[in-house]
């Protein structure tokens, strides 16, 4: 029961408080705060709507931001890029100022270089009048009028050119057939020569001389092998078959045969001999008979014994050798003797013996 007794108890307060708050028409002050209600409903929202409608701007307002950041340093590289393009160098600042400060220094640069183009273009328009100048007395030196122009003339040259390069070209092959005909004139002029040469040649006369100057120069090389070994490896003939002598001593100085003495004299005679008797042999024929006059006083016992060998090589098969000499050393090497002696009546040379 007591219970029950506060919970009416604290019912009868709620309901004075509430009566307190809704006056003596609760009806009408209720629906005077469902109206207020709504009203601040309303303004929440539109609140709400314009915190949106911000925000958007805001986004906007960054994204400008960000573009109109994207635009300064662009500006600045188009800045710095248009400054190299003049001849300079401009690194501008990031913010506004320094960007202002960068235009303002660029476009002092742009007249300066302005001015100096100018100034350059009025010096290429009085270049170009002084070489229009020099054009036309050039023209006026080639026989042109101040109105031709040398696109004409070198067309006119080009023509002529032309027709000159075409009368090259003939004369060219003109010349390759006259080369060629040249040629055969000089083959044909060799062969006539060549056929002139021989007829000389063939002459009795000639031939004659060119066979016996084979010979002698035949005979002079196998002579000289004789007649080096015979006197030690010092004489030899020349080449040309003429007989003169090599001395072998003294750089293969050329001497005449009467420089020679006696007994190298006699020992170049029988070097001549052995080879005759050698070249006869080898063309099939023989000579029969030398005959050696004296000579062999004037050689020394060494060269002595080489002359002997040369002679009993000349003797072989039935060829008779005569040697005429008074030295008594070759009477041990020779087998039949005939001794002279004179006749002490009459004076006349006799057999002795033999």
């Amino acid at each position: 029961a007591g219970a029950v007794g506060e919970v009416e108890k604290e019912h009868g307060s709620l309901l004075t408080q509430l009566s307190r708050q809704l006056g003596d028409d609760p009806g009408r002050r209720l629906e005077d705060l469902r109206k207020e209600l709504a009203e601040a409903e309303a303004l929440v929202e539109a609140r709400a709507d314009a915190e949106c409608i911000a925000r958007a701007r805001l986004a906007e307002a960054e994204v400008e931001q960000k573009d109109l950041e994207t635009g300064l340093v662009q500006l600045g590289l188009t800045i710095a890029g248009l400054a190299g393009q003049l001849g300079g160098e401009i690194l501008p600042g990031a913010d506004v100022a320094a960007l202002a400060d960068s235009l303002d220094l660029l476009r002092k640069r742009w007249e300066e270089a302005s001015a100096a183009v100018a100034q350059e273009e009025e010096g290429a328009h009085a270049r170009h009048a002084a070489h229009t100048e020099r054009l036309g007395e050039l023209k006026s030196r080639v026989g042109l009028r101040p109105t031709d122009t040398w696109v004409d003339e070198l067309k006119k040259a080009a023509t002529e050119h032309a027709r000159l390069q075409e009368r090259v070209t003939s004369l060219e092959q003109r010349l390759q057939r006259f080369e060629k005909l040249q040629e055969q004139s000089a083959g044909t002029v060799r062969r006539l020569e060549l056929y002139t040469t021989l007829a000389d040649d063939l002459l009795p006369s000639r031939f004659l001389k060119f066979i016996l100057d084979e010979e002698r120069r035949a005979l002079a090389e196998l002579g000289s092998e004789h007649f080096e070994r015979m006197t030690r490896g010092r004489y030899r003939f020349t080449e040309d078959g003429e007989f003169n002598v090599a001395d072998l001593t003294a750089a293969e100085a050329e001497r005449k045969p009467d420089t020679l003495s006696g007994g190298e004299t006699f020992l170049a005679s029988l070097g001549l001999a052995l080879a005759l008797a050698e070249l006869v042999s080898r063309g099939g024929g023989r000579l029969d008979a030398f005959f050696l006059d004296e000579g062999f006083g004037t050689l020394d016992p060494e060269h002595l014994e080489l002359a002997m060998e040369g002679i009993e090589a000349l003797v072989g098969g039935d060829r008779l050798v005569v040697v005429v000499s008074h030295v008594p050393q070759l009477r041990e090497r020779v087998e039949d003797l005939i001794e002279l002696d004179k006749d002490a009546r009459t004076g006349d040379t006799r057999v002795a013996r033999g």
